[in-house]
């Protein structure tokens, strides 16, 4: 009895790490945002908007907030929330950031970019991004939206 427990907890560990991988890599794919492939989104944004009306914009078009929020690696983020989008056939969670300052977001976003996982989406100093294998997808309009602080819903 003891040897099987021992085997289902091997197996466990291998798929927990997977998932946290997998969880991570999520993450990471909402934290920033410009296009590595085209040298930076294009979607324009407002630099008006504060992180309280990107947060509520989020909540009115019914995605789920959460005050945690995923910065790895980037530095003087100072706050920011996690939005879960359900778009392109995925269900992901999203960091949307706030840098202490515009060159911090920008210098954040360029790491994203250049790691080539995700795509940054610069606002002032607010930050987030996707995955870029979504580069034409649904879910890079409704970021940008959030980081305008307009509403956006999944079709």
């Amino acid at each position: 009895m003891n040897r099987k427990h021992g085997k289902e907890y091997a197996m466990r560990k291998p798929m927990l790490y997977l998932c946290c991988f997998v969880f991570i890599l999520s993450i990471l794919t909402g934290c920033a945002g410009k296009d590595a492939g085209s040298g930076g989104d294009t979607t324009p944004v407002s630099n008006t908007v504060t992180l309280a009306d990107m947060r509520k914009a989020a909540e009115d078009s019914g995605y789920t907030v959460t005050d945690d929020y995923v910065n790895f690696f980037m530095k003087d983020v100072k706050d920011g929330f996690s939005v879960q989008i359900i778009a392109d056939g995925q269900d992901v969670i999203y960091s949307v950031l706030e840098c202490e300052t515009e060159e911090a977001a920008e210098k954040n976003a360029k790491e994203i970019d250049d790691a080539g996982y995700s795509i940054a989406i610069v606002n002032g100093r607010y930050l987030t991004s996707y995955g870029a294998d979504n580069k034409d997808g649904e879910v890079k309009n409704i970021l940008a939206a959030l980081l305008n602080g307009e509403s956006a819903k999944s079709k």
